[in-house]
């Protein structure tokens, strides 16, 4: 969800299609539309299995068109500025449950 005075209104705006990678660094997703570079943005994260969903602040770092897409779709790489500690935790263990 990007953050702005309309997203705080509607309290729902996801813009993401799909999630392509994630690491405690960062995350590649796939958008509904640009977005745009420096863009502040709430990113909430739900994995099979586990209960309680992964949430983290990130900026977008870069936005491409998929020019391979018949659908309009776009690649959008975010740098994650802000997640707390239990989050942190909950990400290890996604990552040690699927990549073990």
């Amino acid at each position: 969800m990007p953050r702005g005075f309309w997203t705080s209104l509607l309290r729902k705006l996801n813009v993401a299609l799909g999630l392509k990678d994630l690491s405690l660094g960062g995350a590649q997703i796939v958008a509904d539309r640009p977005l745009k570079p420096g863009a502040k943005t709430d990113l909430t994260f739900w994995f099979a299995g586990f209960p309680d969903p992964v949430r983290m602040e990130a900026d977008v770092r870069w936005c491409k068109r998929d020019t391979l897409s018949l659908a309009p779709k776009w690649n959008a790489g975010l740098t994650i500025k802000r997640m707390s500690p239990l989050d942190e935790t909950r990400l290890a263990d996604v990552d040690r449950t699927y990549l073990g």
